[in-house]
């Protein structure tokens, strides 16, 4: 588990093990309704994750919950 923000987070995308393959097995996002942008938080954008296959998503309070696995490990 990992738990972090943007630059962290990013970290992980952008690691590959020996294979070439992602170290991410699994990915649970929880997406809070939070300003972005001037006045708000910062984020780094532009990750390739479509080597990821959407489970599910469900709502948590205001929160969204977004669970994601690998195509191939």
């Amino acid at each position: 588990m990992v738990e972090g923000g943007a630059r962290i987070i990013a970290s992980f995308f952008a690691e590959r093990s020996a294979t070439g393959k992602t170290v991410i097995d699994s990915l649970i996002l929880t997406v809070a309704p939070i300003f972005v942008g001037v006045g708000g938080v910062g984020y780094g954008g532009g990750h390739n994750t479509s080597n990821f296959e959407h489970l599910r998503t469900d709502k948590v309070g205001n929160d969204a919950v977004i669970v994601m696995v690998t195509r191939n490990k």
